[in-house]
């Protein structure tokens, strides 16, 4: 059986958390946290993380797209 299997060290790398703003319930900050918190734990700098808020669901794959392809 061949395995593969990723490394958890993310020091070095720049990651970006898009997420929409419609969320009344409070559910998408909560998952904004658990996901700053997990890329801080995996070594990836604060200076290295990119917050995209964009206004609803239909505008994520967009914002992720564009971010993709930016390099930045």
């Amino acid at each position: 059986m061949r395995t593969i299997e990723g490394s958890s060290d993310g020091s070095g790398l720049r990651i970006a958390i898009v997420a929409a703003r419609f969320d009344k319930s409070g559910v998408m900050d909560a998952l904004i946290e658990g996901a700053v918190k997990t890329a801080a734990e995996c070594n990836v700098s604060s200076d290295a993380t990119t917050l995209v808020r964009v206004p609803g669901a239909f505008e994520l794959p967009a914002a992720a797209q564009r971010l993709a392809a930016s390099g930045d």
